[in-house]
């Protein structure tokens, strides 16, 4: 058969081990890698991987084809795993096999741990395999619980006497990080632990949940382990030299998360100190223009980034003076080091730590960063999450955008949206509609909307004009601005209602549009009756209009527009309805997150540290209570039915 020559620029696809577009698995040999197994065995895995995608009458049936396929792995069990077919074929099934066909299993490869923990396709069965056991053993209702237990703390042993190799490893790196959650009974961000090509395999199902393990269930040998392998990774020779590889360092980025998730804050301080001691640079610049040696290694500034966020206030203090004091304006000018900053003001346990960043900024007087960098939109939620110096920032963000006056300030909110400059925004406001809103800068306005007086910036958004405002609920980015405004505890029913006001001739158009339709679902979420009312009224003679659009039909059923012509009175008792159940659940549920305005002491983390107890975690945002009642469809979906 001639080969096809393939069209400029065309890309070709890279050819899959099986065919998925199929009900059956079809082989493509050329595809598959890894150990060379005999074409008998992989078609016997494959088959039985169509079994098990189709539903079994008995789930004992199921239970027992499971342990036969296992079966079929005795003797091969090395060659099956270094297979790319067959061990993502194996990785599916361990989570589901039963203890006694899979501890032979298990064993078998234990003979040669260290060496598949190197393979390319073994590791990720090593990994699943670490993970299942450790699960078990939590459990605690299996018979073979010693024995479970027994593998892996063995297992560990072995990879604890490679540990250098294997960190540095690019699979055996991985499998080290895996036995290190195991050990601990938590897990740490996925990107510690998978490379990304790995989460993104096709072969997984999505709809797959992650592993979770509970560090209240871990064993106490578990936990000794765990710390033993942390001290090796402390006390390793020759660590400064380790940590210049990315694995290596993963690998102590993982040791870090783990010790403050635990926490385990004396052995933490111990590993932070010895890494700023010899290996974070050694002699820093006394020139702030002059970058220490950590920020040209990005292993090595992970690493730095991964102990401000592990460690306790003082020690904080210690690196942002060490590291970072006098240098903010030259590490904001490289995307890399900018980076950094963003992640040291993530990571400001308390409100003193913060006012140092601040001051340094406030004496900068470069503007570049606030419409360059994300660094102020971390400065935004560390206010939030902190609960101080907010009314800091917001003056500092009328400066750098140019709207102290009093005739500037209306244009505030745009212009932190736009992350631009005064003089800027007016040349953009004639052409809103073509401008793209970056994501920064929604973010950025979301996280200062959550300020304990947010005031200034609600009266700048509220001015804008009507072709102003729609241009920021139809954008992408945009639309999500309008949550954390009629959110917000100083957006009252007047200034909800001036909104409805300034939109009323846009809100079919709006709810004809992707973004535009959530944004109007969320003014509807957060209204009153009245608003409600205000909405219906407007969009109930366009019902023919919006029920011809794809977005627009949503609108007509969401709010219950026939209902609302034909039926008022019963309209209006299920909008009170609604209104009556936001309020009993906004009086159970904690109010969101505000935070205090000027300074503030010392972060909930260093106070516990003081008193000897677990750091605080810190405070995530509440979940609003006007999303669970935003559409309720049940209550009136059979009155639909019978008016339609």
């Amino acid at each position: 058969m001639p080969v096809m020559a393939a069209k400029p620029g065309h890309r070709r696809r890279k050819p899959a081990a099986w065919d998925t577009t199929k009900s059956e698995y079809f082989l493509k040999w050329d595809a598959i890698r890894g150990e060379q197994i005999h074409k008998d065995a992989l078609e016997f895995f494959i088959q039985a991987k169509d079994k098990l995608d189709k539903p079994f009458d008995d789930p004992e049936d199921k239970e027992l084809f499971i342990q036969n396929v296992f079966s079929q792995t005795s003797g091969e069990e090395v060659p099956l795993v270094k297979n790319s077919l067959a061990s993502q074929i194996v990785e599916q099934l361990i989570p589901t096999v039963s203890d006694e066909a899979l501890l032979p299993f298990a064993a078998a490869l234990y003979q040669c741990i260290t060496e598949l923990s190197e393979d390319q396709f073994a590791s990720h069965v090593l990994q699943t395999l670490l993970l299942s056991m450790t699960c078990r053993v939590q459990a605690g209702t299996s018979s073979l619980h010693s024995d479970l237990e027994t593998w892996v703390l063995t297992s560990a042993e072995q990879l604890q006497e490679r540990l250098p190799a294997l960190a540095g490893h690019q699979y055996g790196s991985h499998v080290l990080r895996t036995c290190l959650e195991c050990l601990a009974g938590c897990r740490a961000p996925q990107q510690l632990t998978r490379s990304r090509s790995s989460q993104q395999q096709r072969w997984k199902s999505r709809d797959a949940q992650p592993v979770l393990l509970d560090k209240q269930k871990t064993p106490p040998s578990f936990t000794e382990k765990f710390v033993e392998m942390a001290k090796a990774v402390k006390n390793l020779e020759g660590l400064g030299e380790c940590l210049a590889d990315q694995n290596f360092s993963t690998v102590v980025q993982l040791v870090l998360n783990i010790l403050y998730t635990l926490p385990m804050l004396k052995l933490s301080r111990k590993l932070i100190k010895r890494l700023s001691k010899l290996y974070f640079g050694g002699s820093i610049p006394e020139d702030p223009t002059v970058l220490p040696s950590v920020f040209e290694n990005e292993s090595l500034l992970r690493v730095l980034e991964a102990a401000l966020v592990s460690c306790e206030e003082d020690i904080f203090q210690k690196l942002y003076r060490k590291y970072y004091r006098g240098r903010l304006r030259t590490l904001m000018q490289e995307n890399v080091s900018s980076i950094s900053v963003q992640r040291l003001v993530e990571a400001c346990p308390g409100a003193e730590a913060l006012e140092s960043v601040l001051e340094e900024l406030e004496a900068d007087p470069a503007t570049g960063w606030w419409t360059t960098t994300r660094v102020p939109t971390a400065l935004a939620l560390a206010c939030v999450r902190l609960h101080s110096h907010q009314a800091r920032l917001m003056k500092l963000a009328a400066r750098l955008c140019d709207c102290e006056s009093a005739e500037r300030a209306p244009q505030l909110a745009p212009c932190v949206l736009y992350r631009t400059t005064w003089t800027e925004f007016q040349r953009l406001q004639g052409r809103l509609a073509s401008v793209e809103i970056a994501m920064d800068g929604s973010l950025l306005l979301q996280a200062m909307l959550k300020f304990s007086k947010p005031t200034k910036l609600i009266t700048s958004f509220l001015s804008l004009r009507a072709d102003q405002l729609v241009a920021v609920l139809q954008s992408p980015a945009g639309s999500h601005v309008i949550d954390a405004l009629v959110t917000s505890q100083h957006m009252g029913d007047k200034g909800k209602t001036r909104l409805l006001e300034i939109l009323k001739e846009e809100l079919v158009p709006l709810a004809c549009s992707k973004h535009g339709s959530r944004a109007l679902d969320a003014l509807w979420g957060a209204g009153s009756p009245a608003h409600r009312s205000f909405i219906a009224e407007t969009l109930a003679p366009q019902q023919a209009q919006l029920r011809d659009h794809f977005f627009g039909k949503f609108a007509v059923r969401n709010f219950a527009l026939p209902l609302f012509v034909k039926k008022r009175a019963d309209w209006t008792a299920y909008v009170r309805r609604e209104a009556n159940k936001r309020k009993m659940f906004a009086d159970l549920l904690p109010a969101a997150a505000g935070g205090g305005g000027g300074g503030g002491g010392p972060g909930p983390r260093a106070a516990a540290a003081r008193r000897g107890a677990a750091p605080a975690k810190r405070p995530r945002a509440a979940a609003t209570t006007d999303a669970l009642f935003v559409i309720d469809r049940s209550g009136v979906q059979a009155v639909l039915d019978d008016l339609e």
